[in-house]
């Protein structure tokens, strides 16, 4: 038998709803099983930026240095800055991240130079903040970080994930549909959708080798 030949399939908020109802034993049926599917969605992925890095949410962005200035208003859709550099004629130069009591205990803000230290105020909207402020307007600060998912406010509207996310993101609506139409079924479904989550954040990952090498000058220098 032939295949399809294609790599395409997808589905639109519509169509989750029904599969989670029907998950629970249960069939979609008014407008309003439809607005409430589509709340425990938008719910359910804001709870999903808690559960760590998603690699499909990381965005590289940068932002140019302004002289003088310390303070920049990030987007509103920025969850975390996860590494940043600063960028120089070129080069890429590491910044080392400070927590707020840290760049509070500085003493004088507006020293001048080459940024070397960051604050993130992960705040409704986000400021970073950095020391020392800018010398000039030519350096980049550049970064990666945890972007929203993006909403759902359609039922026809796709849902902004990887298809390697599917069941999982099926699973976990179906749990808490689940808690508001068929509670006897809330705790398998619960069950499911910690495993399913679990296989698909285990495979999210970064695959670059990690190794190891061990300081053999540390034998020669305790005893010899």
């Amino acid at each position: 038998m032939a295949t399809s030949g294609t790599k395409v399939f997808t589905f639109d908020a519509a169509e989750a709803a029904e599969e989670a109802f029907e998950r629970c034993g249960r069939e979609l049926r008014t407008g309003y099983d439809m607005e409430t599917s589509l709340r425990s969605m938008n719910l359910m992925i804001s709870d999903w930026s808690n559960k760590g890095i998603n690699l499909w949410t990381v965005n590289q962005r940068k932002e140019t240095m302004k002289t003088s200035s310390n303070e920049y208003i990030l987007n509103d859709d920025i969850v975390d800055i996860i590494k940043a550099v600063i960028t120089r004629s070129g080069t890429d130069l590491s910044m080392a991240r400070v927590s707020r009591e840290e760049f509070l205990s500085i003493p004088v803000k507006t020293t001048e130079g080459r940024p070397s230290q960051w604050y993130l105020d992960r705040a409704i909207i986000p400021t970073l903040k950095v020391f020392p402020t800018a010398e000039n307007s030519t350096d980049v600060f550049l970064y990666d970080c945890i972007v929203r998912i993006e909403d759902i406010s359609n039922p026809r509207h796709n849902i902004a994930i990887p298809f390697r996310f599917y069941e999982a993101f099926m699973s976990d609506l179906a749990a808490r549909i689940a808690e508001k139409k068929a509670p006897d079924r809330v705790q398998i479904l619960d069950v499911k959708a910690a495993a399913k989550w679990e296989e698909a954040a285990s495979e999210d990952r970064d695959r670059a080798a990690f190794q190891v090498t061990p300081d053999t000058n540390i034998y020669y220098r305790v005893f010899r």
